[in-house]
């Protein structure tokens, strides 16, 4: 993993792209999950395929699960960070009540919200990881490819760590935020991303559960 790849996030500057396309698709495919028909169970499943999920996605309907809780990195935390007093959780305190059912039915699945910039000038990518699994996370190790079907990638087998030292313990039916940093070419590629053509898959998960 590169250095610096997950930034904390108080020391996030401005939302430079304004980029919510998967924040939108999330709350379509919660709408789609209260449909009782079986074709409209199919269509959930294929468009969640894009939302980075670890397992099989569920065919349990979104009314079926707890409502979503903003959690913040204990980092963050332990620096005095709250939703209250900081701009970008107070955004995605927003982000997570507009679609508080949101994520993959007993399942860790991660959306790609925007690019924010750095204090040192780089930019990241802000993710929200969502915990729909039965039990806390204590530490997830994955490979991260996203980028568009039939092109080009901003992360290819990336490999990603979220461990309790930095992150903390990502509770059952929360969701995360987390950064990782990439570069000029990647903002570009970002921006180009849409519902119908973005490519994201997690593979070889290494998933350590709170006892």
């Amino acid at each position: 993993m590169k250095k610096g790849m997950l930034a904390l996030l108080l020391v996030l500057l401005v939302i430079l792209s304004g980029c919510n396309f998967i924040k939108d698709a999330a709350s379509e495919i919660s709408k789609r999950g209260k449909e009782e028909t079986e074709e409209t169970n199919n269509q959930e499943l294929e468009a969640e395929k894009n939302s980075g999920g670890i397992g099989e996605a569920d065919v349990t309907s979104s009314d079926d699960v707890q409502d979503l809780k903003l959690q913040i990195q204990k980092a963050d935390k332990e620096a005095g960070i709250t939703v209250e007093n900081s701009e970008l959780y107070s955004y995605l305190d927003e982000v997570v009540k507009a679609d508080p059912k949101g994520g993959i039915p007993n399942d860790f699945s991660l959306f790609p919200n925007d690019i924010v910039a750095n204090e040192d000038g780089s930019s990241s990518i802000l993710f929200i990881a969502v915990n729909r699994l039965r039990a806390p996370i204590k530490s997830i190790y994955f490979d991260l490819t996203l980028g568009i079907k039939d092109g080009g990638y901003i992360f290819e087998n990336e490999p990603v760590l979220l461990d309790e030292e930095y992150i903390g313990v990502i509770e059952k039916d929360s969701a995360i935020p987390f950064l990782i940093e990439i570069n000029q070419a990647d903002e570009a590629l970002f921006t180009e991303l849409t519902e119908e053509n973005i490519n994201m898959q997690i593979d070889n998960p290494d998933i350590e559960f709170e006892k």
